[in-house]
């Protein structure tokens, strides 16, 4: 008597649906880690500089308000952006940059709060 065989645990789709879930876990590590790397950058050696907010809307489905805040360095406007909602457009908040590229900034009181 003849038996059937089983068949694999990890069938084709299964390796495929496994691959990807793997790419999904380790491109969001991957970009936790490098957003947490600029962060701490940005706290350790980042210049103060002043900058103005220029929008505030709310984005995403739970309220949060975004605000746009714009300043300048050596001539050039570079732009940025933080979730706060206690911003009000024209305020004048601290903002932290690397001299070295200046577009890779962030609110100081956000990285304060975040490094404490």
């Amino acid at each position: 008597m003849k038996y059937k065989s089983e068949k694999p645990i990890y069938n084709y789709k299964n390796k495929i649906s496994l691959a990807v879930l793997l790419i999904v876990i380790i491109w969001f590590v991957y970009t936790g880690a490098k957003k947490t790397k600029t962060n701490n950058d940005l706290y350790k050696n980042g210049e103060i500089a002043k900058a103005v907010v220029i929008d505030k809307r709310k984005v995403g489905g739970k309220g949060i308000e975004r605000i746009t805040y714009s300043f300048s360095f050596n001539g050039q406007r570079y732009e940025g952006w933080v979730d706060d909602d206690f911003y009000e457009v024209g305020d004048t908040i601290q903002i932290l940059f690397l001299k070295e590229n200046p577009s890779i900034n962030g609110d100081k009181k956000f990285l304060d709060r975040i490094n404490e």
